[in-house]
């Protein structure tokens, strides 16, 4: 590829001012596989708590092109040997590293997931490739695809898109590598995908733009000025931002505790989930994997967003007898979100005794549910039970890098996604196998919690009944577990 304009056009950014684009990209955001993105949001139901905060994949998408354009244009100012050819590739990468997302993006992802599994476990006849398998043999049964599958579907077989990149000497395929790390040469493998990348990074600053928090005020020109390349080709940082490094980490903790983990987003976004699954299983909408492929071959595939969805839960309200089903959906179009009846939240190690300790509460908690159901006559149906456990950074620092690599696959690919710390002679360690960085104390530690909510009927003494049923919770656990 011949030298390339980035700044053929320019668009108004709030978070990063002005953001230059190159002819090809502006024709790779003008294909309808990808404008479909303004209608899936990055952050879910997150909007239901922070009301700015509904800014889409597509805004997203074009900040991350934007930000890994600063760093590779960084790296070729320290004499890297980047053509125009490599940059474009990359911000390609970074560009379209999203267009798979589902509608309502991990929440449905996990659903689909979920439904498609069970399926195949029991062995749904009506959940079949041919539409009436006798058994549930791995033959008939449908599969799914993540997003980052559907993003390789969409780059490979969307009519559009895919005739675009052709068009342009664009080979889909390692395109997809390059977003998955899949390149037999993963230079700069960690620039899309790891702790501190572009994607991440664009997450953080936007967020806490859109939100109004302050944990995402990353100091993004001096971060990228200390990113070099160590003797693998991958990403690091200099000992100069170390501490920049660790603010980043921490600003990101923060931000999910605050944002993405919201008592009120994660309610809301339980029972969404509840919807997603009815939808699924009355037929309402087909996410096999078989029908994913029909829909981007057939060049379909961009109707299906956030806006398709709602519009299906609301002709489902108006046409369903169900109170429970109307009450679910209710909630989620109309912002009733249900209310935290019990909660245990802790900071622990990454051990094995407080991993099952926590496993334990969320076993007992969950046992609790069926009778408490029927002592308040509330249906089992609408309660939820939440268990996470969050910790800052991919991999545990007590277990030395070269453990952790011999061990397993996928330990060596979270391996990979921790943040670099550069040396003088070249080499590069994790930020947790450095001493004096707060993530080689703090990476051993995670955020523990657990919730239970309950979607109250509308008409039930909801306050007296959440006193009441905290109370009956608190006897299933030593008192000092709760908040």
């Amino acid at each position: 590829m011949s030298k390339v304009d980035f700044s053929y056009k320019r668009i108004a950014d709030p978070v990063h001012g002005t953001i230059g684009l190159s002819e090809l990209e502006i024709g790779i955001i003008n294909t309808s596989v990808f404008q479909r993105l303004r209608n899936v949001r990055q952050l879910g139901l997150v909007n239901h708590v922070f009301p700015a905060a509904d800014y889409s994949r597509f805004a997203h998408s074009v900040g991350v092109c934007h930000i890994a354009g600063l760093i590779l244009n960084n790296l070729r100012l320290q004499g890297a040997r980047l053509t125009d050819g490599v940059i474009q590739e990359y911000r390609l990468a970074a560009l379209l590293h999203d267009v798979g997302h589902y509608p309502f993006s991990h929440a449905m992802e996990t659903v689909v997931g979920d439904y498609y599994r069970r399926a195949a476990i029991v062995g749904d006849s009506s959940n079949t490739e041919n539409g009436g398998g006798e058994s549930g043999d791995q033959e008939t049964i449908r599969t799914f695809y993540d997003h980052e599958r559907v993003g390789r579907e969409i780059l490979e077989n969307d009519p559009e898109l895919s005739g675009l990149l052709r068009e342009k000497g664009i080979d889909a395929k390692r395109l997809y590598s390059m977003i998955l790390k899949e390149d037999e040469s993963p230079q700069f493998a960690n620039l899309v995908s790891s702790d501190l990348d572009a994607d991440r990074t664009d997450y953080l600053l936007r967020t806490a733009h859109a939100t109004g928090l302050p944990y995402g005020n990353v100091d993004l020109e001096y971060l990228i000025s200390q990113i070099q390349v160590d003797q693998e080709d991958r990403l690091a940082v200099t000992p100069k931002a170390l501490r920049t490094a660790d603010h980043f980490l921490l600003s990101r903790y923060f931000d999910y505790q605050q944002v993405v983990f919201h008592k009120t987003v994660v309610g809301a976004e339980l029972v969404l989930k509840d919807v997603l699954r009815r939808i699924l299983k009355d037929g309402h909408i087909d996410c096999s994997s078989a029908s994913v492929s029909k829909s981007i071959t057939e060049g379909s595939w961009h109707t299906f967003d956030e806006v398709e969805l709602t519009n299906v839960m609301r002709s489902l309200r108006g046409e369903s007898s169900e109170d429970g089903l109307r009450l679910k959906l209710s909630s989620v179009l109309d912002r009733r979100p249900p209310k935290l009846v019990g909660e245990i939240e802790f900071l622990g190690r990454r051990d094995r005794p407080t991993i099952s300790s926590h496993n334990l509460q969320t076993r007992t908690l969950k046992s609790a549910v069926p009778e408490l159901a029927s002592e308040f006559g509330i249906d089992e149906g609408v309660w939820y039970t939440w268990s996470k456990s969050m910790a800052l950074t991919k991999l545990s620092a007590t277990l030395p890098a070269s453990a952790v690599v011999e061990r397993c696959t996928d330990d060596e690919e979270e391996y990979e996604k921790l943040v670099r710390v550069i040396g003088q002679d070249g080499t590069s360690v994790p930020i947790t196998d450095v001493p004096h960085s707060l993530m080689h104390i703090l990476a051993d530690y995670a955020l523990y919690a657990i919730r239970v909510y309950v979607l109250f009927p509308d008409g039930l003494a909801e306050a007296q009944h959440r006193r009441s049923i905290r109370g009956r919770l608190m006897g299933r656990l030593p008192e000092s577990d709760w908040k």
